[in-house]
């Protein structure tokens, strides 16, 4: 297991035992508000393609590029055996 792997198993392990008021401090120390914004976005992606939304009507709700839209459905593809079990999100955060 390589650096990267080691350092996300461990943030995994913490946030599984962590409250959810530690858990967010974590990450708003780790990630600048870009990056959080970037997660969120990539997270309301693979909602819409969990649903079967097409990908142009992403784009276009989500204001962000076809490409940016098009890498979440390669990620949903690969991974989605593990992710049709998380989405879509019954309950976002809102």
């Amino acid at each position: 297991m390589d650096q990267a792997e080691t350092a996300l198993l461990e943030l995994v392990c913490f946030m599984k035992s962590a409250r959810p008021e530690d858990s967010t401090r974590l990450l708003r120390s780790l990630l600048t508000n870009s990056e959080i914004d970037a997660l969120a976005q990539r997270l309301e992606i693979l909602d819409g393609l969990a649903t079967g939304t097409p990908q142009r009507e992403i784009s276009e709700r989500l204001k962000v590029g076809i490409a940016t839209v098009t890498r979440g459905s390669r990620v949903w593809k690969q991974e989605k055996i593990t992710l049709k079990n998380y989405f879509p999100r019954s309950g976002k955060a809102t």
